[in-house]
């Protein structure tokens, strides 16, 4: 079987499309004909490699390699497995995505299947040389986005990597959301931070006592299929395994986040949870796959929440469950400050009922809205205790400064919340 067939239920439909294949193998190209695309052209295809290959009057076979291609046509696709970019030099690698960048169509997608199980680069690392690169086509901007970077389910060292060909905008100074969040917000140093205040395995809310709670309210059964959605660094999705016996595939955004993830998953090899850097609102799964769609102070992020919520509601089964923790809003007008905070970190905030109104125009069941500003409270109260308990120990592994931050931020999200600006909201309802 070709390794695409294993992808194909994470890709959008390839019906009509324009495939570029940067290698020659006649399995690949039999089944993107089965999935019915407009033409395949293959590259490294010398005359013994094609002789055996599929003869289509749709597929043309070329000598040349992705790097070295000219071509005035735009693909809507380009699928390059094991072409060991990740042993290229900085420069070659950048070469290849200028190419590719320079031959999809807008909006089209770079699928690429990499090992990672020798050299220096490290999955995040490609991710972000990939990114880096812009092209300048017709007085705009072109880079790449990344949808996921998926690991093999039977060889970890294997990963897929779908990016998507985007006009950059401006994202508080970064070219995308994920650089943003990457570099800014959610850097491997404040990632930590956070699990300092949280507890070990935790970037949410309450840690492992409001995880414990709510998972306590989701009558969850053993081999049920959870998705997480803004797993940050895993440890709900290792406790919702070991406890009730589930299987886990959590997403985030963050390189950073997933990237501690996969790090602490080697001491939980016994469990059925993976990770995945991943956009939800790009990605695809097959639908009605998962009994469950889990999210934990993450979809703040995100600006059409409606349109991801349909999504979910494709990727349950028939009487699914979605349960979201969020932060939510006050009704305008804001105060100064907390307008300042929210566009600083680039958050999209709905009130507890605009939320929960979400749900029932999709048409979910059961849909329950809920203001728990007080447990809020109740937790930034109690971490900011067991926070200056360790403030010795924190200071040592981090900083004095980093302490600081911590504390004021807590203190000011309970003022926030005082002055009935910054709320915290729970969702559930049922597909």
């Amino acid at each position: 079987m070709s390794y695409l067939s294993n992808l194909l239920p994470y890709l959008p439909s390839l019906s009509g499309k324009q495939v570029l294949q940067a290698n020659p193998c006649a399995i690949t190209t039999r089944v993107l004909n089965e999935q019915l695309v407009e033409s395949v052209t293959v590259l490294n295809a010398k005359q013994q490699q094609t002789e055996s290959s599929t003869t289509s009057s749709n597929v043309i076979y070329l000598e040349n390699d992705i790097a070295s291609f000219n071509n005035s046509s735009k693909f809507d696709l380009i699928y390059a497995v094991d072409l060991k970019l990740v042993d290229l030099e900085s420069e070659s690698l950048l070469n290849v995505v200028d190419k590719s960048l320079s031959t999809l169509s807008s909006n089209g997608l770079f699928l690429v299947v990499e090992s990672f199980s020798s050299g220096n680069m490290t999955p995040i690392d490609f991710i972000s040389l990939i990114q880096s690169k812009i092209v300048e086509l017709n007085a705009a901007q072109y880079g790449y986005d990344l949808v996921f970077a998926k690991p093999d389910a039977n060889n970890n060292n294997q990963m897929s990597f779908l990016f998507t060909k985007i006009v950059l905008e401006n994202h508080h100074g970064f070219k995308t959301l994920k650089e943003f969040m990457d570099h800014k917000q959610y850097t491997r140093n404040g990632v930590l931070r956070y699990e300092k205040i949280f507890g070990a395995g935790f970037v949410s809310t309450g840690g492992i006592d409001t995880t414990t709670q709510f998972l306590a309210e989701l009558d969850l059964k053993p081999g049920q299929r959870v998705l997480d959605v803004g797993c940050g660094i895993g440890g709900g999705d290792f406790l919702m395994a070991e406890k009730y016996g589930v299987s886990v595939t959590g997403i985030d955004l963050s390189s950073n986040m997933i990237g501690i993830a996969w790090d602490r998953a080697t001491q939980h090899s016994n469990l059925n949870v993976k990770f995945e850097i991943s956009d939800a609102t790009k990605n695809k799964f097959p639908n009605e796959y998962f009994d469950l769609i889990y999210s934990r102070d993450t979809l703040l992020h995100v600006k059409d929440k409606q349109s991801l919520f349909a999504l979910f509601k494709q990727w349950l089964k028939p009487n699914g469950k979605v349960f979201i923790t969020d932060y939510c809003c006050g009704p305008k007008p804001w105060s100064d400050e907390f307008t300042t905070y929210v566009d600083q970190r680039g958050y999209n905030l709905l009130t507890v009922p605009e939320y929960g109104k979400l749900f029932e125009d999709l048409n979910f069941s059961k849909v329950v809205a809920t203001d728990v500003t007080n447990m809020f409270v109740d937790c930034l109260n109690n971490e900011l205790d067991k926070f200056e308990k360790m403030k010795q120990d924190f200071v040592e592994e981090f900083s004095a400064e980093d302490f600081n931050y911590l504390i004021d931020g807590w203190k000011a999200k309970k003022v926030r919340c005082a002055e009935g600006h910054q709320r915290w909201g729970k969702f559930y309802c049922e597909k």
